[in-house]
């Protein structure tokens, strides 16, 4: 059997057991600038991962938004999950999963899907807001004016209960108050200095534990502390793709050594060639890819095309690497100037600007090169 058929065969095998895997949103649109701002009008389709002094979400994200900056604004719907730190923190519109978060100042007037857990010195529920699920929260301060749709459990200094709970509430502090307003639909448990008298808002039965000591005061970490934390997250997080690129380029480059050889060559030989036909081919695959979506029945097949078309691209990257690999280590094992050209294009992938418009190129050439080894099978 012909390397170029063994090769096509493994793809067709990985792309299978891709199909079997759960479909967590694997891609990641990484953002780390002084300001970042996304307007109004963009949709991000995928998870969003963004660090910045400032940080506007004013679009819409269709997966997890994971932030952390001094300042954090989200006014855009995210379906997702929503994972930030920072300071001051505004959370003005619908949340489609679990709202997590931890500041200085947390302002929360939107909706959450899910439950949520809010940790920070001062902490507001304000009357727009509701959580579907359960609401977890720790503070110096914390004012719940919303709607918690299942249970709610909270520490803090002071507490301020002025909304409803559909569920029942746990509440250990050392000043808490239940206005008028506010309306707990279980049970009410609570731990504090002294017993308190509270209106006829508790629809179960109420418990209380005395406490003797009072609450810690809550510290929250500095923007630079922030900053540190996500920057090291995303270390790992690319330190995690370069081993999985590292694991499964290490299967093709050993299975088909010739095959990757030929497009090295190819793009040795001149790069003119693999770029025209890098962008030519990248073109139709939008084009199909466009075609497939606005037709109906194309849709499913647009679902099947997308992964099959990461792994055509996936495959261009590792002999790009391979290229690469060769410039420095024009003789000897294969293996080894795939592993140096790997390096050299994560390295490259990291710088600012320069680095993505560097990797769409070598992209490109690699689309090219192995479109052209295959057409000299």
């Amino acid at each position: 059997m012909k390397n170029t058929t063994k090769l096509v065969l493994l793809s067709l095998i990985m792309f299978s057991g891709w199909l079997l895997l759960p479909a967590p949103a694997a891609a990641f649109q990484f953002k780390s600038q002084d300001s970042y701002r996304l307007d109004s009008k963009s949709v991000v389709n995928e998870s969003l991962v963004v660090s910045g002094n400032d940080v506007n979400i004013q679009g819409k994200v269709d997966g997890d938004l994971i932030c952390a900056g001094k300042n954090v604004t989200v006014t855009g719907p995210v379906t997702g999950d929503i994972i930030c730190a920072g300071q001051n923190i505004n959370i003005n519109n619908l949340t489609g999963g679990n709202l997590r978060l931890a500041g200085q100042t947390v302002n929360v007037s939107g909706k959450v899907t899910k439950n949520s857990t809010l940790f920070g010195q001062l902490i507001t529920f304000a009357p727009t807001a509701s959580i579907s699920g359960e609401l977890l929260a720790g503070a110096e301060t914390l004012t719940d004016s919303g709607t918690v749709g299942k249970n709610l459990q909270a520490w803090a200094q002071t507490i301020h209960l002025n909304g409803q709970v559909n569920g029942s509430a746990n509440l250990t502090g050392n000043t808490i108050a239940l206005a008028t307003t506010a309306s707990i639909l279980g049970d009410l448990t609570y731990q504090s200095k002294q017993s308190l008298i509270f209106p006829p808002v508790v629809k179960g039965k109420t418990e209380f534990h005395q406490i003797n000591y009072d609450l810690p005061t809550v510290s929250t970490p500095s923007s630079v502390q922030v900053r540190d934390a996500f920057l090291v997250m995303r270390t790992v997080f690319r330190a995690f793709i370069f081993i999985i690129s590292l694991i499964m380029g290490s299967l093709f480059v050993l299975l088909f050594p010739g095959f990757f050889e030929k497009s090295s060559a190819i793009l040795s030989n001149g790069l003119g060639e693999s770029l025209k036909w890098g962008v030519i081919i990248s073109l139709l695959a939008f084009l199909i890819f466009f075609v497939l979506l606005i037709s109906l029945i194309g849709i499913p097949l647009a679902l099947t095309f997308v992964p099959l078309w990461v792994l055509f691209v996936f495959i261009a990257d590792l002999s790009a690497a391979v290229y690469l690999g060769r410039l420095l280590v024009n003789q000897g094992s294969l293996y080894f100037a795939f592993i140096v050209g790997l390096l050299i294009l994560t390295v490259v992938r990291q710088i600012p600007v320069v680095g993505w418009f560097v990797s769409f190129l070598l992209t490109w050439f690699g689309i090219g090169s192995v479109y052209l080894a295959w057409r000299q099978k």
